[in-house]
């Protein structure tokens, strides 16, 4: 199910919130909540903070992690003989 789409576009921000807080949307011309999963016009997934949308960057991401959990691995069970 999506979410019911307002009638017009996404109110601004209150004055007295960082702005920082918030983000434009992908998708539409809304803005998004930080803490928001998706956008509450499109519903458009909210992954601009800790995920990139680039299927390049998301793959040279993923290898990072992973070559750098095999690198912790080896270096915490290393053993002297």
């Amino acid at each position: 199910m999506t979410a019911a789409v307002p009638a017009g576009p996404t109110p601004a921000p209150a004055a007295d919130e960082s702005h920082a807080q918030w983000t434009a949307c992908a998708n539409c011309a809304g803005t998004i909540h930080r803490s928001a999963g998706r956008c509450p016009h499109c519903g458009t997934h909210n992954r601009r903070f800790w995920w990139p949308a680039d299927p390049k960057a998301r793959l040279l991401l993923a290898t990072t992690v992973v070559f750098a959990g095999m690198v912790l691995y080896r270096w915490l069970t290393n053993r002297r003989r």
